[in-house]
């Protein structure tokens, strides 16, 4: 195979090579015979010859330098050859096997190799020497060229020469490639006879590799063959995978459809715990036989006695819900008639036994669409779970067997049935004391309730000899009316009692699951009242199963006569055993009937919604007539024949009426039935007091605008006789309270938007030298009476500081003080006013402390807000803000400036005296001064005085003084220095100095402060304080000294 490979190697590159040679040497002779046609034209061109010969020579040095980079090339060529022979030697070491095989071919290949290499070797030489030539003619050509072109002239060589360069380069690079070609040629055939030396081991390895293709020639047949049927047993496994997957699908989904419908488990969900472990319970009546004796009636059988026998007696009802797995499973997928109990005691490891204690009852077991399996089990027998056949401490537990339906066993496997057990659970009998009892109303409470207590337990009489203690009219268990049957298990039922003190009623039907029963007799007594006289067991048949249809008679047993109207039977009730034939008592108990002239149901009557306006002073009444009661109440009573007002009277009212709410809560309910009642007169009155008003509106407090009451009563009258039935009528009021609003009264020019200034005390006239200013003052100066418009007669009324003051921690003055009256009837004060005596109140005095807090009040200027309440109808809940007043202070000395002629602009000193160049005025505009004016006018006269009533001190001038362009102080104010000025007061006189050191530009002001304390402004934050301006006039230079 490598022998091949290597000979078709060879004669490529041979052959490649010399068809290259050939083609560039055609190529090069026609470009010389285009040059010479080019040359005769251009004999006369030398010059240009002579560049183009130049070019020439350059384009053989080109050459010269590409035959070295053919020689490198060649030389990577033999690199390439010697690791060939590498991979040669790579090969002879893996062919070492065959080498023996390889000895007797070694020869023939020898030969071979030789005899096919040699024509490649005489077509290398040939071509050589047919290229050698080429090349000597190629060079007698460029010799004539260059004889040729001695003459030539290069005049015209300019327009061609690029194109003729050009075409030259390109015949170099021929020239280069074939030159190139050779050397690797020559090296070639050099580097094969070298290696031609090693041609045995070449032909052992040849062997060596022939004898491997063989093999693996023949291993590929096997690999063909093999392939061939693996694709046929691929085509088998593929038609037999389909299978499969079909059928196991199939299967699979069988199995799925079984298990699905399968039961795997089943699982108790208990409700009942007993000592922490899940039980299944049953309820289980337990009674002592009764007996009768002459002397004692049915009573427990004595201790000793034959008959003294517990007896436990079972409704068979106990109930299990188990949860079966999958929840899908429905009662066809078991086998409900063959479910059964297994029972264990949980102490012992003895063989398990089907229902021998309990087992499935025949009825109620199902299973529910989520899988819910609910059982119904039975008792085996008549003894107690919790202690037949056991020993101490053990305990019986049973397990639900379910055997599983036919049509989900795996039949084709063998199996013939299938049982799934639940867990076992414990078993365990709670038992309850059965007894009469009266039977629940709807909202379960007891029907009847006698003298014996409301416990239904003890709502039945025992029987007392002769019927002592049935007083008539006393001990009624139920009023039955006379003209219809009355069936006695609708009063009477059973009872489960559980020690201590806990009943459940139980009605008849689940008594007789219980195989209990209640019959009925009259008592076997005489029964005749005092005041009645007659035989009262005489009235009234049973009939019925166990006697339970009472039917009112008379006395010759005439049914419905209304004689037995009143009447009062007792009839015995007897609870009896029937479970087992046996027919024992259990309790007999009396109770007592009488019969009516209706049903005694109570007549229930909603009077139509009453509406109606209340006053907040008097509150509000609504009376209902006789008229109104035949209306709305008689026409419906008497089964709704009617009643008239006289019967109405005479059947209830001998009792007196129940009241719900109970008077004096919403509001009081009087009844008044006279003998002999007018269609005019009240019936009933209903009333509301004005605090009742205000505690039951919707606000619960009265507002001005409308004010809703909703209040809501039920009265019941009864018959004493209790041949009637209870009339109930149920009442609804809805009131309107309606209040206005208040305003303050009128006021006179004191007042300003109900603002009043507020000023000190004026200084009495004539002064007598020690009075000092304070503050007290009327503020209802100049409020006109009525000082409250549209006051309630049951109203009061308030003035006070708003209650932002009263809550703020800031001063705002004294407490207010009311006038004291005169006429002996007491003080005003807080609250205290109303609308008849607010027209004697003169006087509410606002007063203030001279202290830093009260002075601070009237250096600010503060505008105090005073409110007036009212609260309705004298609640306190009521009261709210209904105007307001504002107290203003006015200051109490304001400091005036005096504007003097002041100074010029000049640098020579000048002075001037200040001390009088302001006033003082108080709150009233009096002139307040050290010395008073001579000729003073009237607000000067008095001007020393006020001096020392206000207590004015000499003014301080200390402060620093500065310039301003306006006498307000507000413009440009600047100091002394920035002004090139110098000034200053003696505080002592008040003369004030000053120089100026610089020429102003237009007319300024110093400003002088000044301070100025007294009585009320004896604090730094509280004295007076301003400014004196004096005037500095610009003048001109010329007149500037």
């Amino acid at each position: 195979m490598k022998k091949k490979y290597l000979n078709l190697f060879v004669c490529s590159l041979l052959l490649g090579g010399f068809t290259t040679g050939l083609v560039s040497c055609k190529d090069y002779d026609d470009d010389i015979t285009a040059l010479n046609t080019s040359t005769d034209g251009l004999s006369k061109q030398l010059a240009s010859l002579q560049t183009a010969l130049q070019s020439a020579q350059d384009a053989a040095t080109a050459a010269q330098s590409a035959a070295d980079r053919a020689m490198a090339a060649a030389q990577e060529a033999q690199q390439a050859g010697d690791a060939a022979m590498a991979a040669a030697q790579q090969a002879e070491a893996e062919a070492e096997l065959a080498k023996k095989a390889a000895a007797d071919a070694k020869a023939e290949a020898i030969a071979a190799v030789i005899e096919q290499l040699k024509p490649l070797i005489d077509a290398n030489e040939s071509a050589n020497a047919e290229n050698a030539a080429a090349i000597a003619a190629l060079k007698g050509r460029i010799d004539g060229i260059e004889q040729g072109l001695a003459n030539i002239d290069l005049t015209d060589i300019n327009s061609q020469l690029g194109a003729q360069a050009e075409l030259i380069a390109g015949q170099a690079q021929q020239l280069q490639t074939i030159e190139t070609q050779l050397k690797a040629l020559n090296q070639l055939q050099k580097d094969l006879n070298e290696k031609l030396g090693g041609v045995d081991g070449i032909a052992e390895k040849l062997a060596k590799i022939a004898t491997l293709e063989g093999e693996l020639s023949s291993l590929k047949g096997r690999v063909a063959a093999n392939e061939t049927a693996i694709n046929e047993i691929k085509g088998e496994l593929t038609t037999l995978s389909a299978k499969i997957s079909t059928e196991v699908s199939n299967a699979v989904n069988t199995i799925a459809g079984t298990m699905s419908k399968r039961l795997t488990s089943v699982t108790l969900m208990p409700d009942v715990y007993v000592d922490g472990i899940p039980t299944i319970e049953f309820e289980s009546a337990k009674y002592v036989k009764q007996v009768w004796s002459q002397a004692e009636g049915w009573h427990d059988a004595p201790i000793g006695s034959v008959n003294k026998r517990v007896y436990i007696i079972s409704n068979n009802s106990a109930q299990a819900q188990y949860r079966l797995n999958p929840a899908s499973i429905q009662e066809e997928d078991i086998q409900m008639d063959k479910l059964a109990y297994v029972t264990r005691k949980a102490t012992t490891r003895a063989d398990e036994t089907v229902d021998d204690i309990v087992k499935v009852a025949s009825n109620g077991t199902k299973v529910s669409d989520n899988g819910i399996l609910t059982v119904k089990l039975a008792k085996s027998n008549t003894e107690s779970l919790n202690d037949y056949n056991l020993d101490a401490n053990q305990i019986y537990t049973v397990s639900l067997k379910v055997p599983v339906a036919a049509k989900h066993l795996f039949k084709d496997q063998g199996e013939s049935e299938a049982v799934v057990y639940s867990e076992f659970t414990r078993l365990y009998e709670s038992y309850f004391k059965p007894e009469l009892a009266f039977n629940e109303d709807k909202d379960g409470d007891p029907l009847y309730v006698t003298a014996n207590g409301s416990h239904p337990k003890d709502s039945l009489y025992y029987c007392v000899k002769g019927g002592a203690g049935w007083a008539a009219n006393a001990g009624i268990n139920k009023y039955v009316v006379s003209n219809k049957q009355f069936d006695l298990y609708d009063l009477v039922v059973g009872c489960k009692f559980y020690a201590p003190d806990t009943h459940k009623l139980i009605g008849i039907d689940d008594l007789d699951a219980y195989g209990m029963k209640i019959k009925f007799h009259m008592a076997n007594i005489v029964y005749d009242p005092v005041d009645d006289g007659t035989n009262q067991q005489t009235y009234g048949k049973l009939s019925g199963e166990n006697n339970h249809i009472l039917t009112p008679t008379g006395t010759s047993g005439d049914e419905y006569n209304s004689a037995c109207q009143g009447k009062q039977p007792i009839i015995a009730a007897m609870l009896v055993d029937e479970s087992m034939g046996n027919s024992n008592v259990i309790e007999q108990k009396y109770f007592k009937i009488c019969y009516s002239a209706e049903e005694m149901t109570p007549v229930e009557i909603s009077w139509p919604e009453i509406t109606s306006s209340g006053d907040a002073c008097n509150g509000a009444e609504y009376d209902f007539t006789w008229s109104e009661m035949a209306v709305r109440v008689l026409e419906f009573l008497n089964d709704g024949k009617g009643m008239s007002e006289d019967d109405f009277v005479k059947i209830y009212g001998a009792k007196a009426p129940v009241i719900k709410e109970p008077n004096d809560v919403n509001g009081t309910l009087v009844v008044d039935m006279v003998d002999d009642p007018n269609a005019s007169n009240p019936v009933m009155k209903w009333s509301l007091t004005p605090a009742q008003l205000v505690n039951l509106s919707n606000a619960r407090k009265l507002l001005v605008g409308d004010n809703t009451v909703v209040v809501t009563k039920s009265v019941t009258f009864s018959d004493a006789l209790g041949l009637h039935p209870d009339v109930v009528i149920n009442l609804k009021w809805t009131i309107t309270v309606h209040v206005d609003e208040v305003t303050l009264g009128e006021t006179d020019y004191y007042w300003t938007d109900n603002t009043t200034i507020i000023r000190p005390v004026s200084m009495p006239i004539p002064y007598d030298g020690t009075s000092k200013a304070t503050y007290k003052q009327n503020i209802l100066m100049g409020r006109i009476q009525p000082l409250v418009k549209g006051l309630r007669s049951c109203a009061f009324f308030d003035i006070d500081y708003a209650n932002k003051h009263k809550v703020s921690s800031v001063y705002y003055g004294e407490p207010l003080e009311f006038q004291k009256l005169t006429d002996g009837s007491g003080l005003f004060d807080h609250w205290l006013m109303t609308s008849a005596n607010q027209n004697k109140l003169e006087y509410v005095y606002y007063s203030i402390q001279n202290t830093h807090a009260g002075q601070q009040l009237i250096a600010g200027s503060k505008v105090i807000q005073i409110d007036w309440s009212n609260d309705i109808n004298g609640f306190a809940i009521n009261r709210y803000v209904f105007g307001s007043m504002n107290l203003q202070f006015k200051p109490i000395l304001t400091l005036n400036r005096i504007l003097p002629e002041g100074f010029e602009d000049s640098s020579v000193q000048q002075s001037l005296n200040i001390a009088d160049k302001y006033t003082l005025t108080d709150a009233y505009d009096m002139l307040v001064a050290k010395v008073t004016p001579a000729n003073p006018n009237k607000y000067e006269k008095y001007a020393a005085d006020l001096y020392k009533y206000y207590g004015v001190e000499e003014a301080d001038f200390s402060g620093e003084i500065k310039v301003a362009d306006n006498a307000d102080a507000t413009q440009n104010v600047r100091t002394l220095a920035q002004a090139n000025m110098s000034a200053e007061v003696d505080n002592a006189t008040g003369v004030l100095t000053f120089k100026a050191s610089g020429q102003l530009l237009k007319d300024v002001y110093l400003i002088v402060p000044v301070k100025i304390k007294h009585l009320w402004g004896s604090y730094d934050d509280t004295m007076i304080k301003g400014h004196i301006a004096v005037p500095v006039k610009h003048v001109l230079d010329g007149s500037r000294r």
